[in-house]
């Protein structure tokens, strides 16, 4: 299930999915809440990167682009991540990931998606870096 276009690097995020769909079991077993809006919360986003974990906290209701541009508001400087890889915002809905064309994809659970509501305890996969998002 190769999500990259060929000749391109592996990012990683093809093993992860690939091992989801062959067994059926998702990275999270069961979806928390949506992450929903409230006044003055803040997201927290822990990225973890091998052995390495990071902790950001931003205000809910801002737009963020996450990539290996040195732009973005969330860096990771990994070459199996897009220059811009994915947005994440807020709506009424909740907070929402949204892929922009990335070439290895974005994928929540395991499963690769181009816009997806975020729940408690999901796990967004970008490239080798695995992130969580809670509210708080």
């Amino acid at each position: 299930m190769d999500s990259h276009p060929p000749g391109a690097p592996c990012c990683g995020a093809c093993g992860v999915a690939a091992e989801v769909e062959r067994t059926g079991v998702p990275l999270v077993s069961e979806r928390g809440a949506k992450l929903k809006l409230e006044d003055g919360a803040t997201l927290e986003v822990q990225l973890r990167d091998g052995g390495t974990t990071s902790q950001l906290v931003f205000p809910v209701g801002q737009r963020l682009v996450i990539g290996r541009g040195k732009a973005c508001d969330i860096v990771i400087p990994s070459s199996k991540v897009s220059r811009e890889q994915c947005t994440l915002r807020a709506t009424e809905a909740g907070v929402e990931v949204a892929d922009l064309g990335s070439g290895c994809g974005t994928f929540v659970n395991g499963k690769r998606v181009q816009r997806e509501h975020l729940h408690q305890a999901d796990q967004v996969l970008i490239g080798d870096v695995t992130l969580h998002f809670r509210l708080r």
